[in-house]
């Protein structure tokens, strides 16, 4: 088996493993164009015998951090441990950079990629609530207020740092299946949100929501990756956003949990029509692999 970074040449081989995961609805086919552009993140193809055999990709966007996702396996090659070889292959990116933590996220009932990350040393951070907006299920609730204003990144990345909702997740703020260590780079997490929006009551901010920019899955979702504040205020915040929708096919919003208590802002975008797929509970899990001696 050989690892390289992913060619353009390698487009149709990756999309016919795509079209064979969660019963072709992969979002693969949505991001592959911008996946395969150079930068800090890379797409690393498995092959063996030349033909690609899997294909992960690997972000290194935040100071002393990687993020591993995308992580894929043609069914023909299942059962040789490509999954496993992938993943070492990450760590030993990681390691070879001088990462500190190494994160990924998985839904709560994929225990063949947690069984996979455990061996290399990754365990639970924290987990998050997911919640899913379909566009014919919330429009109805946009309601555009003139309370909101845009609010100036560092007015954003303050308040975000003392909110509860960065506390509950460990100091992760999501950007869908993507979650961010916010201290490591407030700016360069506040960078892929398309709007920050914000309601004063006083003279202060009273709640914040990020509206992020293009998600992880592509044109056909947007996220909501910040909702903070005072309960009327959020509330009207989420509405409001709603009125941003174009042609997507649905909202998505993930909601720090702590344990043994009620997400914070669940209760706004119920309201809103969005729904949840465990009660409410942490379904998608985030978990690290820390280098000893890491912070």
């Amino acid at each position: 088996m050989a690892f390289r970074r992913a060619a353009e040449a390698d487009k149709p081989a990756i999309l016919a493993i795509a079209a064979q995961i969660w019963e072709g609805d992969d979002y693969l086919p949505d991001v592959i164009d911008d996946w395969l552009k150079p930068g800090p993140a890379q797409l690393i193809v498995a092959t063996s015998g030349g033909r690609v055999a899997g294909l992960a990709r690997y972000v290194a966007e935040f100071p002393g951090f990687a993020w591993l996702e995308g992580l894929r396996v043609d069914p023909a090659y299942q059962g040789q441990g490509i999954a496993k070889a992938l993943t070492g292959r990450m760590v030993e990116m990681a390691d070879e950079a001088g990462v500190e933590v190494t994160a990924l996220s998985t839904y709560m009932d994929n225990t063949a990629s947690q069984r996979v990350s455990a061996a290399f040393g990754f365990e639970r951070a924290v987990g998050f609530a997911y919640c899913e907006g379909k566009l014919d299920a919330v429009k109805g609730h946009a309601r555009a207020s003139t309370r909101v204003v845009e609010v100036a990144r560092d007015e954003a990345a303050a308040f975000i740092a003392a909110s509860r909702g960065l506390a509950a997740g460990a100091g992760y703020l999501p950007h869908s299946w993507r979650f961010y260590p916010f201290a490591r780079g407030p700016q360069i997490a506040l960078a892929r949100m398309e709007r920050v929006l914000g309601i004063r009551e006083g003279g202060r901010l009273a709640a914040l929501l990020c509206l992020g920019d293009q998600t992880p899955h592509g044109a056909a979702s947007r996220s909501i990756d910040c909702l903070e504040g005072e309960p009327e205020a959020v509330e009207e915040l989420a509405r409001h956003a709603l009125t941003y929708a174009r042609e997507e096919k649905y909202f998505e919003a993930m909601i720090p949990c702590e344990e043994g208590g009620a997400p914070p802002s669940l209760p706004a975008l119920l309201k809103v029509g969005f729904e949840v797929w465990n009660e409410g509970k942490a379904d998608v899990i985030v978990f690290e692999r820390r280098r000893q001696g890491a912070r």
